[in-house]
């Protein structure tokens, strides 16, 4: 009787270090799962942004000379604007942009008589939303 308790008690103790065992391991990989997702969270802040700038110019003589500056992921750029009459419109989207990145966008024209400008910026896939107006130029720093 004493063979068959103790045998009880070697199968019992080994069924305990087993069930402690695979305990750790389903512990493990639940905290491994948590970091993994947290990781992702953090991966979000260094998440994509678009820049879509917008111009409207108006200038008091057809032929005169007229160009937008707007910042880009890759730096400062010029563009020439068509002057055969006296409105000009013009529109560029530029990115991918981090946060942080600061938005500007500025027009020139040798006669000019009005001008609205726009910043625009689309995180993601998301539709873009107004961040800044002006009348010549305008600035915008992305911190969301």
């Amino acid at each position: 009787m004493a063979d068959v308790t103790s045998k009880y008690k070697q199968n019992n103790n080994n069924a305990m270090k087993q069930l402690k065992i695979w305990s750790m391991m389903f512990l493990a990989m639940m905290m491994i799962s948590f970091i993994s997702s947290c990781s992702k969270d953090d991966d979000k802040s260094s998440e994509d942004y678009y820049v879509k700038y917008d111009l409207t110019l108006i200038s008091r003589h057809i032929n005169d000379k007229r160009s937008v500056t707007v910042k880009t992921e890759k730096g400062s750029e010029t563009i020439n604007l068509p002057n055969s009459n006296q409105s000009s419109s013009w529109e560029g989207t530029y990115g991918p942009v981090k946060k942080g990145f600061v938005a500007s966008i500025s027009c020139r024209s040798s006669s000019l008589k009005e001008a609205h400008v726009r910043i625009s910026v689309a995180k993601g896939s998301e539709p873009f939303a107004v961040k800044s107006n002006g009348s010549t130029s305008a600035k915008f720093t992305i911190n969301y």
